[in-house]
């Protein structure tokens, strides 16, 4: 009745996957789930069902349990000049959802290191060489090479 603000607390929070950048009137592809533990300081979750080249765009959305009042005036016998009212005060609990978080990714990753290559010739035989290929190992910061003009995009885009 004083306007103070009621307990509040996060219970669990939903995360909504949508496809696309802004999405924001179409229902979520997926919605996932965390109930907010006490100790937790930070979690992590890996969404394993995405596809290669498309964008996604995640809401995250808190869910919090109020715990307020509720009132009932009611008018009592009035005398002249004076009013009486009964208020019947009860407990409230809501669940209020509240957004805290937006992103957009796009799903991509950086080509493969090229292999390296031995040639080997065969002894005796000068006609025929072995070709050796072995999976490169590492990581290279190199300029992509810009063969379709749509790559231009894509890369422009990460």
């Amino acid at each position: 009745m004083v306007g103070t603000k009621c307990y509040n607390e996060a219970v669990f929070y939903r995360v909504d996957k949508h496809e696309g950048l802004d999405s924001l009137n179409e229902a979520p592809i997926q919605s996932f789930y965390f109930s907010n533990l006490g100790d937790a300081k930070e979690l992590e979750y890996v969404d394993t069902q995405v596809k290669y080249g498309k964008t996604y765009t995640y809401r995250i959305y808190a869910m919090n349990l109020i715990v307020g009042s509720s009132y009932n005036y009611e008018r009592l016998k009035s005398d002249i000049g004076l009013t009486r009212m009964k208020v019947t005060t009860r407990p409230s609990l809501q669940i209020m959802e509240v957004p805290i978080f937006k992103k957009s990714v796009i799903v991509l990753d950086n080509p493969p290191i090229a292999p390296d290559v031995d040639i080997i010739p065969f002894r005796g035989i000068n006609n025929k060489v072995r070709i050796a290929l072995n999976s490169g190992i590492g990581r290279y910061d190199l300029q992509p090479e810009i063969i379709q003009y749509l790559e231009q995009q894509l890369i422009d885009d990460r």
